[in-house]
């Protein structure tokens, strides 16, 4: 038997992999993204295997999604919360509904893929990742630089500036 059992996307095998395990970590971590129709055709097979791994419910299982998706924190909800979100199921974890206008630019039919049985869910809380904010950084640099005896202003200045300053200063 001759044919083809998933889509090209136009992309070699390793880039179509990479775009798969994203949108995998993505709608595990949304619950409902929006995609062409054909990569959420797709899409529902990979999904439909991450379930059925966290269903198991073994370490080895585990390992697999671990390795599979790109967050450790999506990982830990999908192990969580899958089990018994979809307990009752035994597939069809994911409903595709085409959107009605297509995407702008090159008219491709869009789609928004959701997991199921969301009421069902288990809370989970995703931990934000708190970036320092460039100021926060900066003052602590002034702090240290002062703590040395180190004025941070005449830091940008060249040798001769710094001469003339302190001239002047006396």
């Amino acid at each position: 038997m001759k044919g083809h059992f998933f889509h090209h996307f136009s992309r070699p095998a390793d880039q179509r992999q990479a775009l798969m395990r994203a949108l995998t970590t993505q709608l595990i971590k949304h619950d409902k993204i929006t995609t062409t129709i054909q990569k959420a055709k797709q899409l529902r097979t990979f999904i439909d295997k991450m379930i059925t791994l966290a269903k198991r419910n073994t370490p080895h299982a585990h390992n697999q999604i671990k390795s599979y998706v790109y967050e450790l924190e999506v990982a830990e909800k999908a192990i969580k919360t899958f089990p018994k979100r979809f307990a009752e199921r035994q597939g069809g974890y994911t409903s595709i509904e085409r959107s009605a206008l297509n995407r702008k630019g090159d008219n491709a039919i869009m789609a928004t893929i959701t997991l199921l049985d969301l009421d069902k869910a288990p809370a989970f809380e995703m931990k934000s990742k708190k970036q320092p904010k460039p100021t926060d950084k900066l003052e602590e640099l002034y702090d240290a630089l002062e703590k040395q005896g180190v004025n941070p202003e005449e830091l940008g200045k060249n040798a001769e500036q710094q001469e003339q300053a302190e001239q002047t200063k006396q």
